[in-house]
């Protein structure tokens, strides 16, 4: 879910901030969605149902001049709520009430922006506290190790055979224990 019209320093206590996870009240709701549906050959298949923790903070920057920041993927209103997280100091990492320090969002970009990536941290004991007993995490790990677009065209010929065998594709999964 992406929210372009919250102000940043707005996320963790607006109930306009991802109004698509909310209901009617403005009370924050769980993101919940189907995931890894497929298809047997003959009909298709439920998959399993799925919570996503995050949401995009997608700020339209024609709004302000003052504000060109976009695409932060920052604790989704249900787990703001339920932990009582709240953002401080003009970061994008949010904290527990006693002031420590709960999630971290970092990005990382190469020197020409060809290679990029993101991470988004949740403390371990509020990941508990937030699942209970009644939920699970699963951690899916899937990502395409790729090339600028002007490289690919340029080494095409050279990896079709990691391509054709799916060799670029990272995959990892984990149940967490607790």
């Amino acid at each position: 879910m992406d929210d372009h019209y919250t102000f940043a320093g707005e996320i963790s206590w607006s109930q306009q901030f991802a109004a698509g996870l909310r209901d009617t009240s403005g009370n924050a709701v769980r993101d919940i969605r189907e995931a890894f549906d497929y298809h047997d050959g003959k009909e298709w298949v439920k998959g399993i149902e799925i919570e996503v923790p995050v949401c995009r903070f997608a700020w339209e920057s024609y709004h302000s001049e003052l504000n060109q920041v976009s695409g932060v993927h920052v604790p989704a209103p249900s787990l703001l709520k339920s932990l009582k997280l709240s953002n401080r100091k003009g970061v994008w990492d949010f904290y527990d009430p006693s002031g420590r320090i709960a999630t971290l969002y970092r990005e990382f970009k190469g020197s020409d922006e060809t290679i990029g990536s993101h991470l988004f941290y949740l403390r371990a004991d509020l990941m508990a506290e937030y699942l209970g007993d009644e939920f699970d995490l699963l951690w899916l790990v899937w990502g395409e190790r790729n090339l600028h677009y002007r490289e690919m065209a340029n080494l095409r010929s050279d990896l079709q055979g990691a391509f054709q065998g799916h060799r670029h594709i990272h995959k990892f999964s984990r149940k967490w224990a607790r």
